[in-house]
């Protein structure tokens, strides 16, 4: 197995999505959510379904039946290091890190990333 760094992912929000990209077209958008009664939302396919999930004790959950699973940064937003893990040529795996020894995001002048993850070559 070969792990390859790929680049970064943006966060706004403080917490992140992994969706088939099909399913977007039932993505709830509701206005006027009331962010102090999210219970309401549990398990809703919708920004305010993700925040109950990510807002909850386990800062993780399942949208409707499994059509996103969603989780807490950890850290809010910023620029988080993607790897992905080969066997072959397939992808087994895909790792997010959101959370290193040192959170500095901007050693790296080219990627603008941690030196610890950086493979720029230059």
């Amino acid at each position: 197995m070969t792990e390859k760094f790929i680049g970064h992912i943006g966060v706004d929000s403080g917490q992140m999505m992994l969706c088939d990209p099909c399913y977007l077209e039932y993505w709830e958008k509701r206005k006027n959510v009331d962010f102090h009664n999210l219970s309401e939302f549990e398990g809703d396919f919708s920004y305010a379904g993700a925040a109950q999930a990510t807002l909850s004790d386990k800062s993780v959950g399942i949208l409707k039946d499994g059509m996103a699973a969603v989780c807490s940064t950890g850290w809010g937003d910023g620029l988080y290091p993607v790897y992905v893990t080969y066997e072959g040529n397939r992808i087994s795996e895909m790792r997010i890190v959101f959370i290193s020894e040192e959170p500095t995001f901007d050693d790296c002048e080219q990627c603008n990333t941690s030196a610890e993850y950086c493979e720029c070559e230059f």
